[in-house]
């Protein structure tokens, strides 16, 4: 309430006085004849006669009034609407205090941020605006978003940007919770819509991938799309290798030609050993025309639910199934081949920590595991940054991307895949 009351009476004498001074002006250069032989003193002086024999019982009367008028409606409506911003740095703290001498005593004056506009977007989406004279801190609104979000009972998203010279933006969006459409892009992975834009990640820029969310995370959803994508830009991918050891989910794509499917496990093992011995020779080649990264295709192994090869009895070859894959993921990137590997949880149980290691793009869906959390996009203080929603309500097909090239971070909704419309 305080920062409303502050606000409006400081508009309403401002605006009332620039109105009136605007009045006094014009009726001044109307009236220049006979009232040239008031001087500037004697006319403020005479303001009450003037105001009544050259405004109130002029022609312009009416004039002035619905001026009067008009302009103070718009400020109490300007006020009322705006109630929640207006108050919100007296009801969070956002304020800056300066250190003052007064004769030999040092006080600290607080000067609290100000609202100065809402700009609204075509997608719901909008933006506040603050400032503060002294100075204003990001910081301050990045480490207050959860109580700035309920305070104006807001259950999206907050992006703090800096606003020109000591101002801060306040960008509220919300994600789709249901898309379709999205645009594949030329040798790219299209990873979801992030606040504004598609997320792409150019091929260049791949790197070794773990996608790890519950059951029912769209996370299976989040595959097929990543192979829609990939299917797309086929000139650029010498073969994918789909291993699917529930044998559910990747036995769709079996009929492609540039596609191997596998869902035994001794079969896993002998499959990473072709890749692993196609890796060695292409560093023979790089070494021989003194390459950093293979002229060759892309090679993506697509692993679904590592978990089943981390819970296979045979000690013996789930050893050797991860050390090949320990191998691929520490060298493969040069050589062009890259693991996309999903899993529900990413604890020593499931994937071995040397392959987790070497994973550097990570996805993170909906999931109630701090481990997960922990291992993909880090604390609880940097997922604040990112989302105000919690990992473990996150709607179907919402997701975390780090980037492993750049170490960016997203927060992205994936498009639904409809599987029957098949892409050749």
């Amino acid at each position: 309430m305080r920062g409303f009351l502050l606000r409006f009476i400081k508009k309403f004498t401002i605006l009332n006085s620039s109105l009136l001074i605007a009045i006094l002006s014009i009726v001044y250069v109307v009236n220049s004849e006979s009232l040239s032989h008031y001087s500037i003193k004697d006319y403020l002086l005479h303001s009450d006669a003037i105001f009544r024999e050259y405004i109130f019982e002029s022609q312009y009367s009416e004039l002035f009034l619905y001026s009067l008028v008009t302009l103070n409606i718009y400020l109490l409506l300007w006020s009322v609407r705006n109630y929640r911003y207006l108050n919100l740095p007296y009801a969070v703290g956002l304020f800056n205090q300066v250190k003052q001498f007064e004769g030999f005593k040092k006080r600290t004056k607080i000067y609290f941020d100000k609202f100065i506009k809402k700009k609204k977007y075509r997608n719901g989406n909008f933006s506040l605006y603050f400032k503060n004279w002294v100075s204003i801190s990001p910081k301050n609104y990045e480490e207050n978003k959860i109580l700035i979000a309920q305070y104006l009972r807001w259950d999206g998203d907050i992006k703090v940007f800096e606003y020109k010279n000591r101002g801060v933006e306040l960008y509220f969006y919300k994600l789709p919770i249901f898309y379709t459409t999205c645009i594949y892009k030329f040798e790219n992975i299209h990873f979801g819509k992030s606040i504004d834009k598609e997320l792409y990640i150019p091929f260049d820029e791949l790197t070794h991938t773990v996608v790890v969310g519950e059951s029912g995370s769209g996370k299976s959803n989040f595959m097929h799309h990543i192979l829609q994508s990939m299917i797309l830009n086929k000139e650029f991918i010498e073969n994918i290798e789909l291993i699917d050891l529930k044998g559910t989910e990747l036995y769709f794509y079996k009929d492609y030609n540039y596609m191997h499917f596998t869902d035994e496990i001794t079969e896993v093992r002998d499959r990473l050993k072709m890749i692993r011995d196609d890796m060695k020779l292409r560093f023979e080649v790089m070494k021989a025309n003194t390459e950093q990264l293979s002229s060759e295709q892309y090679k993506f192994v697509i692993i679904d639910e590592i978990g089943t090869i981390g819970t296979c009895p045979d000690k013996k070859l789930r050893d050797e199934i991860f050390n090949l894959m320990i191998e691929i993921s520490q060298k493969g990137r040069a050589a062009k081949i890259l693991l996309f590997i999903f899993a529900q949880k990413i604890d020593g149980t499931n994937i071995s920590s040397n392959v987790l290691a070497n994973l550097q793009t990570k996805v993170l869906m909906k999931t109630d595991s701090d481990f997960n959390v922990n291992n993909t996009i880090g604390k609880k203080e940097d997922l604040e940054k990112i989302t105000l929603l919690d990992v473990d309500s996150f709607p179907k097909g919402r997701a975390i991307v780090k980037n492993g090239y750049t170490s960016d971070k997203y927060l992205v909704q994936v498009p639904y895949i409809d599987l029957n419309e098949k892409v050749a």
